[in-house]
């Protein structure tokens, strides 16, 4: 599954492209497994962090530059607290 993170305006361009667009044509330009996700805001560094923590973690398959990731983003992320 792909997931987009778009801006207010990169939304607003997005739906203005494929206002015209059935719901069929969208899934066939964006793949049924895409997920996409409209922040109203953009996300502050802290909010990231734990975003990309969270996705490296949900991963099944690990590399050793994930659990590194892992490891330094819990470390930063408990001493900001």
């Amino acid at each position: 599954m792909k997931t987009i993170k778009l801006t207010k305006k990169e939304y607003k361009k997005l739906i203005k492209s494929v206002v015209e667009k059935t719901a069929q044509d969208i899934l066939a330009m964006v793949g049924e497994s895409t997920t996409i996700i409209y922040k109203d805001k953009p996300m502050d560094k802290k909010q990231e962090m734990i975003e990309s923590l969270e996705y490296l973690k949900k991963k099944p398959a690990k590399t050793k530059q994930d659990k590194i990731s892992i490891d330094m983003l819990e470390s930063i992320l408990k001493n900001m607290k």
